[in-house]
């Protein structure tokens, strides 16, 4: 009996191994990698979340800074007009005139809101 055929099928059933574990730590691999991969974009990803969350505060602080800018023009504005009616009401000679009314109209309206 010849013993070819046996010595044939075990060298293909030999290549057949080989490529199962070929393949074996190809697929391990890979998944490693993809495994890595997606730890990596969730940790990207909570970054971003962090981020956005930090920029979502950062613009709330500004907005609320530039409103309190506003009512600090404004604010500004009422103090510069009183004064400045002030010192011309004052300049003004004693007695009744328009523009010392008109003035103290003005200190009267705007002085208070202060």
């Amino acid at each position: 009996m010849s013993r070819a055929p046996i010595i044939a099928l075990s060298a293909v059933a030999a290549l057949f191994l080989a490529t199962a574990a070929v393949f074996t730590v190809l697929f391990i691999n890979e998944r490693n990698e993809t495994d890595r991969l997606t730890a990596a974009r969730a940790a990207r990803e909570t970054t971003a979340g962090e981020v956005a969350k930090e920029r979502e505060e950062a613009d709330k602080s500004l907005a609320d800074k530039r409103s309190r800018q506003n009512d600090l023009d404004a604010e500004r504005d009422l103090l510069t007009q009183c004064v400045e009616a002030t010192k011309a009401y004052f300049k003004l000679p004693v007695g009744n005139s328009p523009e010392s009314d008109r003035l103290f109209k003005i200190m009267y309206d705007v002085c208070p809101q202060i």
